[in-house]
């Protein structure tokens, strides 16, 4: 997600989407889409329509955190209510180095799959710094190296613009790691109301999808491994920033589903 100073200031240079201050234009490629339907058979799914979470299909990121940090997470903060997964990110101890504090949970060694159409319908927070994500990562390092799938990462002060990418490397370190990326443009606010996110993985080929119309297609790359699905919902950080006075506490990501078609 990091650009280098000259990639920057050439996308800088190109102009800036207005009102979204700080996001430059797409890096990727948009098109061709793939002409045949999307699979149609609900391989997995959780609608979230229970009062926990079900611990069959998810657990709670366990990571420390790490060095300028301004958040850490916690199992408290996600919860299940009136049909929607809640990840709440709220003030933590203020006068710690932590001073926020959020939750991400994944499928890891619970639900993987390899190709297939997943989506979710989420419901997005807004807020400088806020950074929630769907996006799927390896359950295991395989002779391919790393990939991560970003089907939506957003930054809260950014409310038209959702970022899909696929990134991979060598290792989970992330040196030397190339990206194919885009910024899709909302012709409105992407906070107001539910929407939904997905991305058609095929053998060479990904296709990123928002409210069932297909936004970019990436065929460097691909991974061939099985990958899990990961919720996040962060505060800060080198891709956001830091919240600022007018971020509001507590800030909620609202899911209400996941599937996965294959």
């Amino acid at each position: 997600m990091t650009l280098s100073p000259v990639v920057r200031r050439l996308l800088l240079a190109a102009g800036l989407l207005p009102g979204c201050t700080g996001v430059p234009p797409a890096l990727g490629r948009v098109g061709p889409f793939p002409s045949g339907a999307l699979p149609s058979t609900l391989a997995w799914s959780d609608e979230f329509d229970s009062t926990s979470l079900d611990q069959r299909s998810w657990v709670h990121d366990t990571r420390l955190p790490g060095p300028g940090d301004l958040m850490r997470y916690s199992a408290s903060q996600a919860s299940v209510a009136a049909g929607n997964l809640v990840i709440r990110a709220d003030h933590g101890d203020r006068d710690a180095r932590h001073r926020y504090v959020s939750d991400a949970v994944s499928t890891y060694g619970k639900v993987t799959f390899t190709y297939g159409y997943v989506e979710a319908r989420m419901k997005l927070p807004r807020g400088r710094g806020l950074t929630p994500a769907f996006f799927l990562y390896p359950q295991a390092l395989t002779a391919n190296g790393y990939h991560e799938i970003d089907i939506a990462e957003f930054r809260g002060q950014a409310p038209f613009t959702m970022h899909q990418q696929i990134a991979f490397g060598p290792d989970s370190d992330r040196i030397d790691w190339k990206t194919g990326s885009f910024y899709y443009r909302s012709r409105g606010d992407l906070t107001l109301d539910f929407h939904t996110y997905g991305v058609h993985w095929e053998p060479g080929r990904l296709t990123w999808y928002v409210d069932g119309e297909p936004t970019y297609t990436q065929t460097a790359g691909v991974p061939s491994e099985p990958m899990y699905v990961v919720l996040s919902f962060a505060v800060g950080g080198s891709y956001a920033g830091p919240p600022d006075g007018s971020t509001p506490f507590p800030s909620d990501l609202r899911v209400d589903y996941v599937r996965l078609y294959q």
